[in-house]
């Protein structure tokens, strides 16, 4: 009889990191540099040429339709920005051999800041959420998110970006989309409990490389949990958790968590 063959063990997860920041922000300059920088680092690319490329009769884009009529395209746009976005990034984790993956925006980002925001200025009707929930759920239950690094800009410098690089549909979006956009992504930045890199994008700077490392290798440090270490720029302890010592010395007495925020101007 032969040997039985020993089970092939099964391939870790990526560490996934959605880079975030409102349209203009520098998202796609950005990952071009972590491209050339950090060649261990898996990149995916924001599906933006395949909204492009699906057009109406007319000959206009999706793209342009959702920034021409929100209330007519919003689901529809969104729907299928949410299921593009899930299927390249499901395909980027289960093809890569790399260790980290970061992608340009995520399901998160579809679903916490995009599809909330259209939700709350009545551009996705109630039943239209309910509808597009059930996608979400559906089609990302198996796309686990580690992190986020936001790049955080001003809003008149994006404006700016975006009538540079001319991209079409986008010459018809107002300042005021892009102030909700950056409100929306502040909501959901303070609200989410993943580890984040929050990074100022000063013009003709660089990316900050070093943090961007840094900050992977605590996740990677990180990726079971908080670390038993006393002192962890990482980590801070849970305040429920701790008591204070006769000498005021704080003491930590159950489990930690991972700290949230770290920024980089």
């Amino acid at each position: 009889m032969s040997a039985k063959k020993p089970e092939k063990q099964a391939k870790p997860n990526p560490i996934v990191i959605s880079l975030d920041g409102n349209i203009g922000a520098g998202k796609s300059t950005m990952l071009e540099a972590l491209r050339v920088a950090m060649p261990d680092v898996e990149v995916v690319l924001e599906p933006v040429g395949l909204w492009s490329s699906l057009k109406d009769a007319d000959g206009k884009s999706l793209l342009e339709l959702f920034y021409e009529d929100k209330p007519r395209w919003a689901y529809t746009f969104q729907n299928f920005a949410l299921l593009s976005r899930a299927k390249a990034l499901a395909d980027a984790i289960g093809k890569t051999k790399k260790t980290v993956i970061i992608t340009e925006r995520s399901p998160l980002t579809d679903r916490y800041v995009f599809a909330e925001m259209l939700r709350s200025s009545g551009d996705l009707t109630e039943l239209e959420w309910t509808l597009y929930l059930r996608w979400y759920d559906s089609f990302t239950k198996n796309i686990p998110i580690s992190a986020i690094i936001h790049l955080g800009t001003d809003v008149a410098r994006s404006a700016d970006h975006i009538i540079k690089r001319g991209r079409a549909g986008e010459e018809s979006m107002s300042l005021e989309y892009l102030r909700m956009l950056d409100l929306q992504h502040r909501i959901w930045l303070d609200e989410t409990e993943l580890p984040t890199l929050r990074i100022n994008v000063a013009e003709g700077g660089g990316p900050p490389l070093a943090a961007i490392q840094e900050f992977i290798a605590s996740l990677h440090e990180h990726r079971n949990g908080p670390c038993d270490r006393v002192v962890c720029d990482f980590c801070q302890p849970d305040e429920s958790n701790v008591t204070l010592s006769d000498e005021g010395v704080t003491i930590q007495t159950g489990p930690r968590r991972r700290r949230r925020v770290v920024e980089v101007d």
